[in-house]
């Protein structure tokens, strides 16, 4: 970690953007400092056998890769690897988050070589509470043969006294809101 930027919590955490290596920069932060963690990983894209982005079409893609922010990524490691970082990364979200905390944990299940990858394989061992389905009302289809994909998984993970704020227990298990793509991020 010597050539890592040491950053002191909380106050260069605090309303920041930071760029880093994300396992390197969580370490830094104490313990069950966290309260709630929303992330949607890199998906590994270009690591997939027929979602026919390989020849690049697309506003915000060339050549299966993202544009504006991820040119320096290859969003392509072996499978192995990249569930091997994932779950990496969710035990030092798990280790940041407080006894009642709780991480939304957005993925995308893909068929490869014809398995099923639901992400099992990522989150077998982490305290899954309930999976939510997120019903974009839009998406990307390079491939004809497929159809447009619209929805993605959320998996709430949680710890042993995590409790939805009052009323929220109301609220069904498949939310639909179109994705945001009026900004800057090449994925929003």
């Amino acid at each position: 970690m010597s050539s890592l930027n040491i950053l002191k919590y909380p106050q260069d955490f605090l309303n920041q953007i930071i760029c880093g290596d994300t396992i390197d920069i969580m370490k830094q932060i104490p313990d069950e400092s966290v309260d709630l963690i929303v992330t949607s990983p890199p998906y590994n894209l270009k690591n997939s056998t027929g979602n026919g982005m390989k020849d690049g079409r697309g506003g915000k893609w060339s050549n299966a890769a993202l544009l504006d922010g991820y040119s320096h990524y290859d969003d392509n490691m072996p499978h192995d690897k990249y569930v091997e970082w994932q779950r990496n990364c969710l035990s030092e979200m798990l280790r940041i988050i407080p006894n009642d905390g709780a991480i939304f944990y957005n993925h995308k299940w893909r068929v490869q070589g014809g398995l099923l990858q639901d992400r099992h394989d990522i989150v077998d061992g982490f305290p899954v509470r309930q999976i939510i389905i997120w019903r974009r009302k839009g998406g990307i289809n390079f491939n004809p043969g497929y159809f447009l994909p619209t929805y993605e998984v959320i998996y709430l993970i949680v710890k042993p006294n995590f409790k939805l704020a009052k009323k929220a227990n109301s609220h069904g298990d498949i939310w639909e809101f179109t994705q945001e793509n009026k900004n800057g991020h090449p994925a929003p």
